[in-house]
This record gives structure tokens, C-alpha cells and sequence, in this order.
């Protein structure tokens, strides 16, 4: 059994992940000491072999899927690989348009790896969005410099502001993982054993990340937590910009008939769960090795 397995579903977006690799290599290079896997749901072309490519570069294992699959099911498919050929204890997913701050990956793997959690199914990421750190929209939690003039610069310009990237207050809280409602398609770890008794990400909604964290309340006995950290940064809006068929799975009818209620339902449900097992997750959380 491998301790950890990192996923990254990727779509059309060959160039966001090689700037994500650039940023693995340099500024957490021992992240690639945990299998890696790239999943591609089915691109334009020549970005097929460019993949390849890319992937031989970097020494990763790459699974190609025969049909598109939209979010959820690409997410879907590359957990069903990894569980396959893997056998991890936890699975990190990745999405394809985030970049790596120095220690940001080491920071989850070490996480997951030094403790035997007991109370958590799943862990997000810490991030930042690129256009939080651009010039003019920078929000109440950054209080340094811009050091993007536009959020495109994340994929066009050189790597060394990476480092000058802060910690996020919000995720850092008091130093300690907390409880929280739900992951992010940024970025998130998953228990494997968790995921299976949660019924996975559910069909029929873009919302992976949503359903994921919905069935994990429901279904299991297990809580969300965001770990703090060294942060990713996440291009918002590539996922739509990166041009997937025609679809109508991002509507709340889809999401209603996925899931068996209302976003609404779902959040206060959530929201209830949490709040019952919040004391126990805080305690576990306090004695944690970090």
C-alpha cells in the first residue's frame, strides 16, 4: 500500500501543467518522491502527444481516457486508476490550473503520512486565487504587494514570485487544521477508505468537489478539515476557458438530480454534521503532528 498518491485530472491544458511541474521541481522537489499520476480526459489533437511528452519529462504515469468525462467523471476515473494500480491509503487530487508555492505539497504528503487520523476524510488545501494577488484586486486577507499585474501572468511569466507568495490567514487560522464544510477543486486529500463508504463523486454535477463533501457528512463518519500552510495558487476559471463540450451539469437541476436535494439542503445538512463532530475533530487537530 502506498501511503499517498497525488491525481491530476487534466483537460485541454497541457501548458497549465507543465507550469504546475515547473513549480513542483523548483520549489518542492521532494514532492516527486510520491507517485504522481496524470489523467487525461480527452483533449484536441496534437495535445495528446504533447502530454506524452510532457509526462516522459517528468518520469510521471499517465492514464489516457477514452471519452470525455466532464469534471466529475474525469475525478472519477483517475480515483478508480490509482485505487487500481496504487493501493493508496490517501489520495490527493490536483487540479491542472493551480501552481505550487516552496513546500506546499511536502506540507499535505508529510500531514497525511505522520498521522493516523481518525476523525478526517478529507483535507483541502490552503490557496490563494492568482487574481487575489494582482494589481488592484488584492482582497482584505493580502495585505502585501500585487505581485501579478494580471492573472494570465500566472502562465506567462517566470516562476520567482512564488516564493514571495504570504500564507493565507483564513487557512492558517491558529496553526492548527479545522474543521471546515467542504473542499475545493483547488486542491484536496482524500481518505481513500472514506471516499468508498462516501459513494465518491456523484454523477450527473460539475460540482465534484461539492458532492465529494456533501456524501462524506452524510455517508460516513468522518470531517473535513483545511490544513494550514504553504498555499497553492489557483487560475480561477480555466476549467470553462479550456473550451469542454457543451454541457448543462454546472445548473442547480443537475445538481438536484444528482444528489436528491437542494444545494440549500445539502449546506444546512452539512453544516449540521459539523457541528456535531466538531469537538472531537478539534481535539484530534490540537495533537497532530504538523
Amino acid at each position: 500500500m502506498n501511503p499517498v498518491v497525488i491525481t491530476i485530472p487534466t483537460y485541454n491544458g497541457v501548458g497549465r501543467l507543465a507550469k504546475l511541474l515547473e513549480s513542483v521541481a523548483c520549489y518542492d522537489l521532494r514532492a516527486f518522491d510520491t507517485p504522481i499520476v496524470i489523467v487525461e480526459d480527452p483533449s484536441h489533437g496534437h495535445v495528446h502527444d504533447a502530454y506524452d511528452a510532457l509526462t516522459r519529462e517528468y518520469g510521471l504515469d499517465i492514464h489516457h481516457l477514452m471519452e470525455w468525462s466532464n469534471m466529475h467523471g474525469a475525478a472519477k476515473k483517475a480515483f478508480d486508476y490509482v485505487i487500481d494500480r496504487y493501493d493508496p491509503r490517501w489520495i490527493i487530487y490536483l487540479g491542472d490550473d493551480v501552481l505550487v508555492t516552496p513546500g506546499a505539497l511536502s506540507n499535505m504528503i508529510g500531514f497525511l503520512a505522520r498521522n493516523e487520523l481518525s476523525t478526517v476524510g478529507l483535507v483541502l488545501f490552503p490557496y490563494w486565487n492568482a487574481h487575489d494577488l494582482t494589481n488592484g484586486n488584492t482582497p482584505k486577507e493580502y495585505s502585501g504587494p500585487p505581485l501579478l499585474e494580471a492573472k494570465t501572468d500566472m502562465y506567462t511569466r517566470d516562476l520567482d514570485w512564488l516564493p514571495l507568495v504570504p500564507r493565507h490567514p483564513h487557512w492558517d487560522g491558529e496553526g492548527f487544521a479545522r474543521p471546515y464544510v467542504n473542499v475545493n477543486g483547488v486542491g484536496f486529500a482524500a481518505h481513500r477508505k472514506t471516499y468508498e463508504r462516501a459513494g465518491g463523486f456523484a454523477e450527473g454535477t460539475w460540482c465534484l468537489d461539492e458532492s465529494l463533501s456533501v456524501r462524506t457528512w452524510m455517508n460516513t463518519d468522518r470531517s473535513i478539515v483545511c490544513l494550514p500552510g504553504p498555499p497553492l495558487v489557483h487560475y480561477f476559471g480555466a476549467s470553462t476557458e479550456a473550451g469542454p463540450p457543451p454541457h448543462h451539469l454546472h445548473t442547480h437541476e443537475a445538481w438536484e438530480r444528482a444528489m436528491g436535494m437542494t444545494k440549500q439542503q445539502a449546506g444546512e445538512l452539512s453544516y449540521q454534521r459539523m457541528a456535531e463532530r466538531e469537538q472531537a475533530v478539534k481535539e484530534e487537530m490540537r495533537v497532530a503532528r504538523y
